[in-house]
């Protein structure tokens, strides 16, 4: 291959003689340099397949790691199954085709083609997995995890993406109660005992923000032009699901000021307003 470029080179005509190298080397493909140009213009295929839901907090966590960490768009393809189909009261029968055998979301296919034997799920596995998926990325540099290396902030990290998602998950079940049973069937003491959880959440994060743990970008290697990190990615998905399924509650941030001029910031980012939730009446989702 060096020698015919360097046989070109000599020509009297540069650029015809890479021309006839390129038909060459397409011919020797089993192609030809039109065939070849289309394939470079072709769109680029996903290379992974995240099922979720659109209002699900857990695929909006996923979708915005996927956006902090530079992978382009068109590198995942989202798949939205029938809302009704990860309901809590679902048959197991109606959910066995998914890929996750629980009938949760999200779940990811690293490849188009992967049985769903091979799928990820669980946001938290599968932002870890994303992370460390640097060829799926323009800059490897990016992340949403400090590195093992970092042993401390790395459980910080994760500590807070638990807490959040703790809170997230007390709202789903509150919705569930209140959205989904029917009036006479409902617990109030569940439901106080959920919110309980939520609130609890809240004031917690609340401290994380003013001690620093929780911010639009937490410490040096994460500042506001670098990628979020999975705390913080948590946390402000948990807030804006908080909003979304319970906007009768929307004093939590008279009472939580530091985390509410937080989130007044942190929602105006691309990645949230690319996936924040707009369809009020979906079933909630699951994790």
């Amino acid at each position: 291959m060096m020698a015919a470029l360097t046989n070109a080179n000599d020509q009297k005509d540069p650029v015809s003689a890479i021309a006839v190298e390129a038909v060459a080397v397409a011919e020797a493909a089993g192609t030809t340099a039109e065939s070849a140009t289309a394939a470079a213009a072709a769109p680029a295929r996903p290379a992974m397949v995240l099922l979720g839901e659109a209002t699900s907090p857990f695929t909006r966590k996923v979708r915005i790691v996927a956006m902090e960490l530079g992978i382009d768009a068109s590198r995942i393809e989202l798949v939205l199954p029938d809302p009704m189909s990860i309901l809590p009261v679902v048959p197991a029968n109606a959910v066995s085709d998914m890929a996750n055998p629980l009938g949760k979301v999200p779940a990811l296919l690293p490849t188009p083609t992967s049985p769903r034997s091979d799928a990820i799920y669980g946001s938290q596995v599968i932002a870890q997995h994303l992370d460390a998926a640097v060829a799926e990325r323009v800059d490897p540099s990016r992340h949403v995890l400090p590195p093992a290396s970092a042993p401390a902030a790395r459980v910080r990290v994760l500590t807070t993406e638990a807490l959040a998602d703790g809170g997230t998950e007390a709202v789903i079940l509150t919705a569930y109660e209140t959205l989904l049973r029917p009036e006479e069937r409902r617990w109030d003491a569940w439901i106080e005992g959920q919110l309980s959880k939520a609130w609890r959440a809240l004031s917690a994060l609340e401290e994380r923000v003013v001690a620093g743990d929780v911010v639009s970008g937490s410490g040096d290697d994460y500042g506001d032009d670098g990628p979020l990190d999975l705390g913080t990615i948590a946390t402000g998905c948990f807030i804006g699901y908080f909003e979304f399924r319970l906007p009768h509650l929307i004093a939590w941030r008279d009472k939580h000021p530091a985390l509410a001029a937080w989130y007044a910031k942190i929602q105006e980012r691309p990645s949230f307003v690319a996936t924040a939730p707009t369809t009020a009446g979906a079933a909630p989702a699951a994790q």
